[in-house]
């Protein structure tokens, strides 16, 4: 639509100009359905469609009332729809927060006053009655037990009332007759439990009456407290379009503006299944999680998710200039009272400088760049399908909106609404992974590589199912088309571990002496790692054996089992041919070792035939100067 000039004024005949003053409609935004909502992982963008009735052509000022306090005033945009049958020229679109006095809940003051009243009314009348009642069952339990006494004793008692007392003086005794004594004990106990009956009902009803008094009572005192602090206001926040219009008839006009307090995150299921003849398969159904709570219900709208961050700059930083200069001298530390001084003895070999934990040690040994010790995905191209409920749309800046076909309404409640994105079909290829000297278990990881055009966004709500059975749930990276997705699948107690340490030597240096050779100190360990396949098919597995690495330069560790003339130098060409070179990651051939360049340890790639044994040795040295100490520690 095109955007025509400033109002236009009139000249009367006395040539002074007359401003044209616009015709104001006003329309609740209720009036006004959502249609499309985008939403991204901090905000969404919410789309409004709606038709205007104007009776006469000329300058006109539709004002939108009751846009919720989340609505980004900055944000807002009107446009015309291509369904409108009358052409218009939208000349201002403003937002205004008015604060206008209450009329109608100053009526609905008096209206809540008199009902108030009338209930207050009706609860003291209620109240009255009641304890009418309960005096007259009282009443009736004096002259029951007056009667009783006199048939039983004779005689009145000094308390009684009047009325008691005479009933007792008319009232014959029973004398010795038992029977008589005992139907009067009956008709004693019969009366009293019927009119204890009765009093309980009345009192609880008496209770409710109260409650009712002192309600009506608390909305009266807060009514004419709000009297006496003025007249109420009301905020109400609007967005005024001006426009003109050349003949009449409807116009179809959509409202487009960004809310805060809603966001949508990732979530997957991953369910990994083996046929009878040993293909796997993976099915990964991807679902988007919404919550909003921007005040706004959104109700059979066309909902779409988008992996881009309006929130995000897109400016980059300004790089600052790095200076260099001599470092401060440290002030000694003196010892405290009691500690003990630290031992240059007692040095310390980091592992895999400070161990992470297991889930993450396989994390980051499986994402290596050209040493990775998983095997990747199978070569060739991967059948994958989608549910046809979901259109894909990418974006500037690598993002991407994910459009649900189907229409979803989701409350502002801040609760979570699952929608689904859509379903991929990959055939992974799997492989075993074991750290024995951490555990002796076999851990069976899925590989796939992502074909499909949509990018898996990081999420900690991962759940893994193999076979039907759930595993775990786990971490999914972000994931782009062509890179490849690795999980572990829980232990196969079908693969077997044993890890034994065969012998551990430890040799005592000592100095250089008149006739003798200076002596070095040294240990060295030797470890057989079994692998028993029971399963009646073949797997390939990965072994990582860990190998010490020095942190101190008088320490030398050397690897004796296997040879280092054995291990795989890994060269370009060599990585090519094994590995997935559109993932970047390398593969390490079956029957091969290597020595892992970020964590130090050595790999071993194995293929296990049906119920078929492999052993792998693995043994190291370490030495290091005698005056250095006499002991390390491995950790």
């Amino acid at each position: 639509m095109s955007v025509d000039s400033p109002a236009q004024t009139h000249t009367s005949q006395d040539d002074s100009p007359v401003l044209e003053v616009p015709i104001e409609t006003k329309l609740d935004v209720q009036q006004c359905p959502v249609k499309h909502v985008t939403v991204y992982c901090d905000r969404a963008e919410v789309e409004r469609h709606f038709t205007f009735e104007h009776p006469e052509p000329g300058l006109h000022s539709l004002v939108i009332t009751g846009l919720t306090e989340s609505t980004d005033p900055d944000s807002i945009r009107v446009r015309g729809l291509a369904s409108s049958k009358v052409p218009c020229t939208i000349l201002e679109v403003q937002y205004e927060v008015h604060h206008r006095p209450a009329d109608d809940a100053t009526a609905a003051s008096g209206e809540r006053e008199a009902a108030a009243k009338a209930a207050l009314t009706a609860a003291t009348a209620r109240r009255t009655a009641i304890q009418a009642q309960i005096g007259r069952l009282q009443q009736q339990d004096e002259l029951v037990q007056g009667y009783v006494t006199a048939m039983l004793l004779g005689k009145p008692s000094r308390t009684q009332s009047k009325t008691t007392a005479a009933a007792e003086a008319e009232a014959p005794t029973v004398g010795t007759d038992l029977q008589a004594v005992q139907r009067l004990l009956d008709f004693h106990s019969s009366q009293g439990l019927t009119s204890d009956t009765a009093q309980a009902e009345l009192k609880v009803h008496l209770e409710e009456a109260e409650a009712a008094i002192k309600a009506a009572e608390a909305e009266l005192a807060h009514l004419r407290g709000s009297l006496r602090r003025g007249p109420q206001l009301t905020v109400s926040r609007d967005v005024t379009i001006e426009l003109r219009v050349p003949n009449p008839g409807p116009i179809a006009l959509s409202i487009t503006y960004l809310v805060k307090g809603a966001s949508w995150t990732p979530s997957y299921d991953m369910r990994v299944a083996v046929s009878e003849a040993n293909e796997p398969s993976m099915t990964l159904t991807y679902f988007g999680v919404v919550k909003q709570n921007t005040g706004e219900n959104w109700e059979g709208v066309q909902l779409a998710l988008s992996t881009s961050s309006p929130a995000t700059g897109g400016t980059p930083p300004l790089p600052p200039t790095q200076t260099v200069s001599f470092k401060p001298a440290d002030v000694p530390r003196l010892f405290a009272r009691g500690a003990s001084r630290r031992s240059d003895s007692n040095m310390m070999i980091p592992m895999q400088a400070r161990m992470p934990p297991r889930q993450a040690m396989m994390a980051e040994i499986c994402e290596s760049d050209d040493e990775v010790l998983s095997t990747c995905a199978p070569e060739g191209t991967m059948p994958w399908t989608t549910m046809d409920t979901t259109e894909i749309k990418n974006g500037a800046g690598g993002s991407a909106t994910f459009t649900i076909q189907r229409r979803s309404t989701i409350d502002s409640d801040n609760k979570e609404h699952k929608v689904t994105v859509t379903i991929i079909q990959l055939t992974p290829k799997l492989r075993y992974f074991c750290t024995p000297a951490l555990e002796e278990r076999a851990y069976l990881q899925a590989n796939a590589i992502n074909t499909s055009e949509f990018p898996l966004l990081e999420s900690h709500r991962v759940a893994i199912f193999f076979d039907g059975s759930f595993v775990t749930t786990t971490h999914l990276k972000h994931t782009s088309p062509g890179e490849s997705i690795n999980v572990f699948l829980g232990v196969d107690s079908n693969v077997k571990i044993t890890h034994r340490l065969i012998s551990s030597k430890s040799q005592t240096g000592r100095e250089a002496r008149l006739f003798h050779g200076k002596k070095m100190s040294g240990m060295v360990y030797e470890y057989a790692t079994q692998i028993y396949n029971t399963k009646p098919s073949s797997v390939d597995i990965t072994v990582v054996c860990l190998l010490p690495r020095a942190s101190d330069d008088k320490i030398d560790v050397q690897l004796i089992q296997p040879p280092k003339e054995s291990l795989f130098k890994g060269t370009t060409d060599a990585v090519s041919e094994l590995g997935n070179s559109a993932t970047g990651e390398g593969q390490l051939a079956s029957g091969s070792v290597m020595q892992n360049k970020i964590t130090n340890n050595i790999v071993f790639s194995r293929t296990l035939k049906a119920q078929e044994k492999v052993n792998l040795p693995f043994s190291y040295s370490m030495q290091w100067p005698p005056e250095a100490g006499n002991e390390v520690q491995i950790c």
